[in-house]
């Protein structure tokens, strides 16, 4: 049960690398566009770069404690250990589509003034 318990975490480990990744990109993104026609966004704790930086950076501790607690010899640390792994997964994989969405729509938000609908809210007939 050790070998699954390992091959579990590391699998987790991966893919929040992953996604951690994408959502510091994503952050950088969003943070580039303007808000309201302004020159440059106000850069503070509460940007969209500075938010997400602190959020994977709250992130790893957490997911570290995970782990540990995963191997230790108590069936109760066994199932918050492993609990606690697939919440941060999920608070990573839900904070990822947001960003995704947030970035899309602010850069599809340049084309409104062209007077098409977005490319989602399109319905074709068969």
């Amino acid at each position: 049960m050790d070998v699954y318990l390992v091959i579990g975490v590391i699998a987790g480990a991966v893919v929040s690398i992953v996604l951690s990744c994408v959502l510091l990109k994503l952050g950088t993104l969003i943070d580039r566009y303007p808000d309201n026609g302004e020159q440059e966004r106000d850069i503070s704790h509460w940007s969209p770069e500075k938010f997400t930086r602190i959020l994977v950076f709250l992130f790893w501790p957490f997911f570290i404690a995970g782990a540990i607690m995963v191997f230790q010899p108590s069936r109760f640390l066994l199932i918050g250990g492993i609990t606690l792994i697939a919440a941060l997964l999920l608070m990573l994989g839900t904070a990822v589509v947001f960003s995704a969405a947030v970035y899309r729509a602010i850069a599809g938000g340049k084309n409104e003034s062209s007077g098409e609908p977005p490319a989602g809210l399109i319905q074709e007939d068969p």
